[in-house]
């Protein structure tokens, strides 16, 4: 999945469950929770930020010197 298709659909998810509106305590807990969410969720559902961590877990070839 793309990064904006991805952004976009977690948009469209706080809004239809009215995120922002939502307290604990009276303390407004998804604007202190999406940053963090939405990284998980970006990792987990793009090429975004996977390429690094394949990256490190491949080794790369060494050159031979004659």
């Amino acid at each position: 999945m793309e990064y904006d298709t991805a952004h976009e659909r977690f948009l469209e998810l706080a809004a239809d469950l009215d995120l922002f509106d939502r307290r604990i305590d009276g303390v407004p807990f998804w604007e202190r929770a999406r940053f963090e969410i939405h990284k998980v969720v970006v990792r987990k559902t793009t090429a975004f930020g996977r390429a690094r961590s394949e990256a490190l877990g491949t080794p790369r070839p060494t050159a031979r010197r004659a």
